[in-house]
């Protein structure tokens, strides 16, 4: 599952203007069966450990029964583990909104060199990994918000990808629990996101998360030649 601007995963800090506004996403952990059920949770300075019960949807090379899903901070080393995860999501989910030219063209390799940018200098970003299986198989990019009609209260969540692998494991709702948690933490009062008209699965995501539509909407036309809406939601924190 994919949500956010493949120009915004990495968060570059500053304020932008509403022509520059990007699209964002979000992530999280919990164990998964016939019935959802928070257990086992174990939090060591924003770690998390659960189990997560496979379903039939997931494939790769990972256990089909059952895995330990670990939310914690990226860190210089995850960057190759990160680009992988962003192209193999982008390429699965934005297939609807972007032509396939720009698609095939997205490089591990340069998004590699991105990330250990990012990583290394990461300003006010905030970085995090979902591990599955002791391997990254998604993340999450968040900060200050940075558009221009938002005061210093407002937190934006900037991006979020988990690979294609683990769709429907829930490592979205995790990532993105455990973002609100830390930005409520840091006393901001909304977290926001810009999303792409249609992108059903993140806005139904948004939604039972406690996010809203705010009623501001923008249109690119960078990766597409054609305008593609996004539009911006948010939810108030505490």
């Amino acid at each position: 599952m994919f949500y956010g601007d493949p120009d915004s995963a990495c968060f570059k800090g500053g304020r932008i203007g509403r022509s520059a506004k990007r699209d964002l996403g979000l992530s999280w952990v919990l164990r998964q069966g016939l019935v959802w059920q928070k257990s086992r949770l174990t939090r060591v300075q924003e770690m998390r450990t659960l189990t997560i019960r496979r379903t039939p949807q997931c494939s790769g090379d990972l256990d089909r029964t059952a895995m330990e899903v670990i939310v914690r901070q990226a860190e210089p080393g995850d960057e190759a583990a990160i680009a992988r995860v962003q192209v193999a999501a982008w390429q699965a989910a934005y297939a609807p909104f972007f032509g396939d030219e720009f698609l095939r063209s997205l490089s591990i390799e340069h998004k590699q060199e991105t990330w250990r940018d990012a990583l290394t200098h990461p300003g006010r970003g905030r970085y995090r990994v979902a591990e599955a299986d002791h391997r990254v198989q998604g993340f999450a990019v968040f900060g200050p918000a940075r558009d221009d009609d938002l005061d210093e209260t407002a937190s934006e969540l900037v991006a979020l990808n988990v690979h294609p692998d683990c769709w429907r494991l829930k490592l979205g709702t995790a990532l993105l629990d455990a973002v609100l948690q830390r930005v409520a933490a840091e006393r901001y009062k909304t977290l926001h996101l810009w999303v792409i008209e249609g992108n059903a699965p993140a806005i139904k995501l948004y939604e039972k998360s406690g996010f809203t539509y705010s009623g501001m909407s923008k249109a690119q036309r960078k990766h597409s030649g054609r305008p593609v809406i996004e539009l911006r939601y948010a939810k108030a924190l505490g």
